[in-house]
């Protein structure tokens, strides 16, 4: 999504100038200015404060905005923000209105609605500390398709960076995050910029096209209506018929080992305070009660500490610092166990500020919280905080009966239940909940709730985890969707395997029903999850089958012996030994990629594994007598469960050829494209989970016709050597094939 972190100063209500020159002599300490293509751009180095900024006005007018795309909240950033903050009065905010961040008794001087908007509400800004607690770490920021081309503005980037991009349809797109309480006539200016950088993109690139996808509708409206920069000779965002409404993003992923940390640090406050102060924090709602008063004494301290500093430089308080890290997974426990709210982190916004999402949609970031109490003292006091986010906030749901808010321990009760499984939270992790269900004994008749609850959590957890957005998934319980979707009530009763559900702009999900329904011996939940995750478009065959497929104790002892031949030659040959194996270069190959092999043979040969290989696909004619030595593709896999399968491997790689299309999307989009090109070479693709559990790889290979039997490809298995070191593989030579598996080759048994 793009984003904008926005500076502006807002009085009674409405935008005010900030002057001009003031501004650009900060923002000239931190990058390169010059007027383009509205109003200045400015740009900083690589990987620091934002790819650019837009400064919206001019020396006559003043600065109506600042504003940062894809912010990167870094100390850098917190440092040029908080000078704005302290020189010109400015307001923080970004365009998703996840947070608002006033100077100090300037609340009243925001826009209403842009007030009442705001996610987490709109908090006092008196310490650099406060604007966010953890820094984007260097490198953490993934990086964004772009289209290169020529900047006018000489000390700009020379790539315009987007959301998505598909190089075969030529299409590139941006999704808009912000929301319409965030626009006024500058930040709307501030996209106008954005579109006349995308058209001069465009410009540079004539087949692509740029499609805007908003996640307020409202926003493109307000934007058609706001003063045109003039017109657009490669784009057509002027009228924009591209222009579309995203699915509604969550913005929030929840996170279990955050929520596992929050309760640690939370029990560490409640031992110091009782050893230190002799206060119990029971983690109850009342407890806050008690805890704003310690932090009083921490603001005092804070106070006198910041007195001994010179007034005129940023000054970071580690006691406010500890104090807020420690307390603020206190307050957050607090809200999740009597508000309702689950840990984790929003995808827009500082991205590493650790937040709390209420069963009601509500954002709060609660060590940002109590660090508002630290400095501020009483006007932003800890404990009416928590009655006011109790009132907005508080879930329909039950205390006892909160799913959603304790899926990270029903789920760490399963680890303990199964403390040998390999419970990764894969989708082939499921097969060891699956078998453990499936064992109704081992579970006591007293355990069977506690245990579907579980067990249904940690379903939900490899759904979430694994689905294609990682919001695309949020927990909810059943009486806080009813209050939400009054709908939904109607068509589906309150019963036990709905308590706790997941929630999508698709639909809703019950695994703790299905869970149920697998304790009964009514379904897998692998299954279930796989149909989640991947869609309708799951393949008939599945990890199911080839985890299922009956060994062969014959093709396992064909593999043992070409092994020990090989193993035995070894022991013997000679440089000329290894030379008579050594496929020849047929011309062409040394300037391929696959050329590795030319060299690779002889590690393969010395030191190589022997596995089973299974043909994806290969060049005709090799299926025909001739001299043409051919590239082709398959399939081979290191895990022992193929050693007597070669025919579940056969089986995989029919499924992984049927993918094979130009437009081949989803799990196979690299699989089946690179296939379909026929030149594109592939080294150790993973063959998707959709079909194994097992670690299964395509590769590209060098058929060597003087390695076949009859010097002709008459089968769609064969052992196949390969080597950590050596990124192509080789079909074992037919000098070391046992003569009933050379029998089975000539009569066709692995056609």
């Amino acid at each position: 999504m793009t984003s904008f972190l926005f500076l502006q100063r807002f009085d009674n209500g409405e935008a005010a100038p900030i002057p001009y020159d003031d501004v650009m002599s900060l923002l000239r300490r931190h990058g390169t200015a010059r007027h383009w293509p509205l109003d200045t751009e400015v740009t900083f180095g690589p990987d620091t404060i934002a790819p650019s900024c837009t400064v919206i006005g001019d020396a006559a007018s003043g600065v109506a905005c600042i504003a940062f795309e894809r912010p990167r909240y870094d100390a850098a950033l917190r440092a040029l923000a908080w000078e704005c903050i302290e020189r010109f009065g400015c307001t923080v905010f970004d365009g998703t209105l996840l947070g608002v961040g006033t100077p100090p008794g300037r609340l009243d001087a925001l826009p209403p609605p842009l007030r009442a908007a705001c996610a987490a509400g709109a908090r006092q800004i008196a310490s650099i500390g406060q604007l966010w607690s953890h820094d984007t770490a260097p490198g953490a920021v993934a990086a964004a398709p772009a289209l290169h081309y020529r900047n006018p503005n000489g000390t700009g980037r020379g790539m315009q960076l987007f959301d998505w991009i598909d190089s075969d349809a030529h299409q590139v797109g941006l999704v808009i995050g912000m929301r319409p309480q965030a626009c006024n006539s500058a930040t709307l200016r501030v996209l106008r910029n954005l579109e006349l950088r995308v058209d001069a993109a465009l410009g540079a690139n004539p087949a692509y096209r740029c499609e805007y996808r908003h996640a307020c509708i409202e926003v493109a409206r307000l934007l058609k209506s706001s003063p045109a920069p003039g017109v657009l000779k490669h784009s057509d965002s002027i009228d924009h018929p591209s222009w579309s409404e995203t699915a509604p993003s969550a913005g929030f992923v929840m996170n279990r080992a955050l929520s596992a940390r929050a309760g640690a640090e939370a029990g560490r406050l409640a031992t110091q305070v009782r050893e230190r102060y002799n206060m119990t924090l029971d983690l109850s709602a009342a407890s806050i009660d008690l805890l704003a008063p310690l932090l009083d004494k921490v603001h005092a301290l804070v106070r006198r500490e910041r007195a001994s500093h010179a007034a005129d430089m940023p000054y970071v308080s580690a006691l406010a610092a500890s104090w807020a890290a420690r307390a603020g997974s206190y307050l957050g426990a607090v809200i999740a166990r009597c508000i309702g709210a689950q840990w984790g982190y929003c995808l827009h916004g500082a991205p590493s500020e650790p937040a709390l999402r209420t069963h009601r949609g509500g954002i709060c970031f609660p060590h940002l919280l109590v660090l508002d109490h630290i400095v501020n003292g009483a006007s932003d006091n800890l404990a009416q905080r928590m009655r006011q986010l109790t009132l907005i906030h508080a879930s329909n749901t039950a205390r006892a009966d909160d799913v959603a808010a304790n899926v990270p321990a029903l789920c760490q009760m399963l680890l303990t239940r199964l403390p040998h499984a390999p419970l990764d939270f894969s989708l082939a992790s499921l097969r060891h909940v699956d078998a453990y269900l499936a064992q109704r004994g081992a579970i006591a008749a007293q355990d069977e709730a506690r245990m579907v609850m579980a067990c249904g959590a940690y379903l939900g957890e490899v759904v979430r985890t694994n689905a294609a957005a990682p919001d695309a998934w949020q927990w909810t319980n059943y009486d806080d969707a009813a209050a939400l979707h009054p709908r939904f009530a109607q068509q589906q009763p309150r019963e036990a395997g709905a308590r706790g559900l997941l929630d999508s702009a698709a639909g809703m999900a019950f695994p703790l029903a299905q869970a149920a329904l697998a304790l009964a011996g009514q379904g897998k939940l692998r299954a279930y999850a796989r149909q989640l995750i991947h869609g309708d478009d799951t393949p008939v065959l599945g990890p199911d089958e080839i985890n299922d497929w009956p060994g062969d104790p014959v093709m396992a002892g064909a593999l043992d012996e070409v092994r020990a031949a090989l193993v035995r030659w070894r022991g013997v040959a000679n440089k000329d030994d290894f030379e008579v194996l050594r496929g020849a270069d047929p011309g062409w190959l040394a300037a391929d990629p696959l050329g590795v092999i030319l060299e690779g043979q002889l590690d393969l040969l010395a030191e190589g594994t022997v596995v089973w290989g299974a043909m994806v696909q290969a060049n005709t004619l090799l299926f025909a007598p001739g001299l043409d030595d051919c590239p082709g593709d398959l399939l081979y896999s290191r895990d022992p469960h193929f050693d007597s399968r070669p025919q579940a491997l056969k089986r995989i790689a029919r499924a992984v050829s049927a993918h094979k299309s130009e437009t081949a999307a989803g799990a196979f989009r690299i699989i089946g494209r690179n296939l379909a090109a026929e030149t594109v070479r592939s080294f150790d693709l993973p063959v998707p989970d959709l079909l194994t559990d097992q670690e299964v790889l395509m590769s590209s290979y060098m058929m060597f016709r003087k390695h076949l039997p009859g010097r002709i490809l008459g089968g769609g298995g064969f052992p196949v050597l390969i080597h950590h070191e050596v990124r192509a593989v080789m079909i074992v030579p037919d000098w070391f094939w046992p003569p009933h598996l050379l029998k089975m080759w000539n009569t066709g048994q692995f056609s």
